[in-house]
């Protein structure tokens, strides 16, 4: 099963909760159990939240949803941006790396 290098993907974030358990070497309806609302959560620094889950829960026909919190602000994420699968997952965590937590720009 190929997981995320959590090291160094997230960087230089702690990771608070893991529960990924997708491979990209499968198909989403093969791992339909593994697709679950609260899938990573990791803090930066300057109240940032980096959340990620599965939407519908268990719904091979999903997306995840990556959102940027700040100052556990659910209601209003700095970012939010929706991917069909694991590449445009990597993607869009990356982007919001380099947007926000690189530049310091919250």
């Amino acid at each position: 099963m190929s997981t995320i290098d959590i090291d160094g993907i997230f960087a230089p974030g702690e990771v608070v909760y893991n529960n990924f358990h997708i491979s990209s070497t499968k198909t989403m309806e093969e791992q339909w159990d593994n697709l679950h609302e609260d899938l990573i959560q990791v803090e930066y620094e300057g109240g940032l939240i980096l959340d990620i889950g599965w939407y519908p829960e268990c719904d091979p026909t999903g997306r995840f949803i990556i959102n940027l919190i700040k100052d556990y602000n659910w209601e209003n994420p700095l970012k939010r941006i929706e991917a069909k699968n694991i590449g445009e997952m990597y993607r869009a965590i990356n982007a919001i790396i380099v947007e926000f937590i690189q530049k310091k720009n919250y």
